[in-house]
């Protein structure tokens, strides 16, 4: 629709899930009279003053030049022929990196042979309805997941994994229409839980560049995200990106784990093999090599998490902390369990209200607005709602270190079964 005209509407459009009537008043007025003249113009007085207009919104002319760009590609065909030589393979993966179904990496030719090699694995149809996944609400067939698996590089091996990562991607409970319209940086992390990490060679957070299975089943749910959520050549809408746009994917290390695994705590047999997606920011280190005792350890993890500016706090998400096994193995001898340890971080991961802007004291959600009635500006508000938000794994390998990774809020992260 090269004449559509488009209005900008300035941000930001939303923020801690609402904002003012009286802001959002002011920024509607700010653009209804753009919106009234451009529907009133002909065609002709339509270009002539839509220069004026794109100069004084760059975000208006990207978005024009980005579908202009689109229009000149060349028609997509329904079957694809090319020579079998890495030359032709290679020039297929540049034409499709233009056309938006790539992350701008080299893929692996999806052939019919490789497609059915990976259907076989896990015994499906390529039609079958594994779920529909929004914002696009596009159908993620058995089909669909096996061909974005065949370009991120994964093994048939690989497929049960997947089909369990799509069959959490589709519960409602992950909020992936949120994840995929939001201006918060948050993307799908993949915890592997269970014997297949070892079957598959998933490594649990050690040291390496060469955990293969990690890389291509984590890249794999983005291309699936890419091509059967989103909306064509748009693929988020975060004002940052970070590393997990091209693929998150890590097993916890429930050998070093002196308590029990996020499966079993969530109902699962030790036997059985899990994947759970999160909602993830990226992550921060908590280096702690000082403290000797578990108390010590503890409070360095809670002054790390305490931040005004996360998801976590601003939403209300489900912090999550990925302990290096030397510190969970120094917590555990404190005499913490898991129920302590959500305690100890709800009591004591707190932020002053004092640190917080006034602005943020008028829109944060109701739960929150209870918080600061009649209390003292020195009063410490939770990094969450209850001890229960907070999710404690054991991820990683030699080392004084932890990682505290904020989660979406509204959104929950969820744990399906893999079924072998």
């Amino acid at each position: 629709m090269p004449d559509l005209p488009l209005i900008t509407v300035p941000l930001p459009r939303g923020g801690v899930g609402s904002i003012e009537p009286g802001v959002a008043r002011a920024k509607a007025d700010e653009v209804f009279d753009d919106l009234v003249r451009f529907l009133s113009l002909s065609s002709a007085e339509l270009e002539r003053t839509r220069t004026t207009y794109l100069d004084r919104f760059p975000e208006a002319r990207a978005a024009r030049q980005a579908s202009a760009a689109r229009r000149l590609l060349p028609p997509i065909p329904e079957t694809e022929r090319i020579e079998d030589t890495l030359d032709a393979a290679a020039r297929l993966s540049d034409d499709w990196a233009q056309r938006g179904w790539t992350d701008g990496h080299p893929v692996v030719v999806p052939t019919v042979a490789r497609l059915q090699a990976m259907l076989e694995a896990c015994g499906k149809q390529p039609g079958e309805v594994l779920g529909i996944l929004p914002p696009k609400y596009g159908v993620g067939s058995a089909g669909v997941v096996a061909a974005n698996a065949v370009m991120a590089g994964c093994r048939p091996a690989h497929m049960p994994v997947l089909l369990a990562a799509v069959e959490a991607l589709t519960d409602p409970q992950f909020l992936l229409e949120g994840l995929q319209k939001t201006t918060h940086n948050a993307s799908p992390l993949v915890l592997v839980n269970g014997p297949i990490r070892h079957a598959l060679g998933i490594s649990c957070g050690e040291p390496g560049t060469s955990w293969q299975a990690n890389a291509a089943i984590g890249r794999a749910i983005r291309l699936v995200v890419m091509n059967v959520a989103d909306v064509p050549a748009r693929a988020n809408a975060n004002t940052h990106g970070w590393l997990a746009k091209y693929a998150c994917c890590i097993g916890e290390n429930e050998e070093k784990n002196p308590w029990e695994p996020l499966h079993v705590e969530r109902g699962f047999r030790p036997e059985d093999s899990t994947v759970t997606l999160f909602q993830a920011e990226p992550p921060h280190n908590i280096d702690d090599q000082a403290s000797a005792s578990a108390q010590g350890v503890l409070t360095t993890i809670a002054g790390t998490v305490a931040s005004v500016g996360s998801e976590d706090f601003i939403n209300r998400g489900e912090p999550l902390l990925m302990l290096g096994p030397e510190h969970a193995l120094r917590i555990s001898n404190g005499g913490f369990t898991k129920a302590d340890i959500r305690a100890f971080l709800f009591e004591h991961a707190r932020v002053p209200l004092g640190m917080v802007a006034p602005e943020y004291t008028r829109i944060f959600s109701d739960r929150m607005k209870k918080l600061y009635t009649n209390v003292p500006a020195d009063y410490r508000l939770p990094m969450a709602d209850r001890p229960e938000d907070f999710i404690v794994t054991v991820v990683g390998g030699l080392g004084q270190h932890s990682l505290w990774i904020a989660t979406m809020g509204g959104a929950r992260s969820v744990t399906k079964r893999i079924a072998l």
